[in-house]
């Protein structure tokens, strides 16, 4: 992938068309993460950010910030990662895709859980739950659900986990019923 990505990149050195490549910077940058090849994937996750701010374009920022944050939590830099989690999500507010950032909520809450943050984690896994709860997409719901049941687990709450632990047996035997 890094070698197909590559050549989108080495094809054009041109700013103008540069900029609306964000996407390219992102998914290299991922890349270079999974593979632990941090300052490739710290550069090219600079340029998705450089690009997606030229550009205005809030998802290209929004999947950087994320993809940034991950990068963050490997190195254990929580604070820099809780940072750009939370920016990605004013930014995905910004924007309006309210099933993204449900997602995105879902991920933040399950950063917490795993930095024993369980009172934020299960606060905004709760407020992703509301968020969409009418929408009927059950597989963001579940993802939600997940890291509310997490959070519970960490804080020692057995009476909610159990309840949630339910709650997620209902939505797959309604998803796969």
């Amino acid at each position: 992938a890094i070698n197909w990505l590559n050549k989108g990149y080495h094809f054009t050195a041109d700013e103008n068309i540069l900029k609306q490549c964000g996407f390219l910077f992102s998914n290299i940058a991922s890349c270079y993460n999974n593979i632990d090849k941090m300052d490739s994937a710290f550069y090219f996750i600079e340029q998705a950010l450089k690009y997606g701010n030229m550009d205005e374009n809030l998802t290209v920022q929004t999947n950087a910030l994320n993809i940034r944050a991950d990068m963050f939590i490997k190195e254990k830099k929580y604070h820099l990662a809780e940072n750009d989690l939370k920016a990605a999500l004013a930014l995905r507010e910004k924007a309006g895709d309210m099933l993204m950032l449900s997602a995105d909520m879902a991920q933040l809450s399950s950063f917490y859980a795993s930095t024993n943050q369980t009172d934020k984690g299960i606060t905004i896994a709760q407020k992703g739950i509301a968020l969409i709860k009418n929408t009927n997409n059950l597989s963001k719901l579940l993802f939600l659900y997940n890291a509310l049941a997490e959070n519970y687990q960490k804080a020692h709450l057995t009476n909610e986990y159990a309840q949630t632990l339910e709650k997620i047996i209902s939505i797959k035997d309604t998803l796969y019923g």
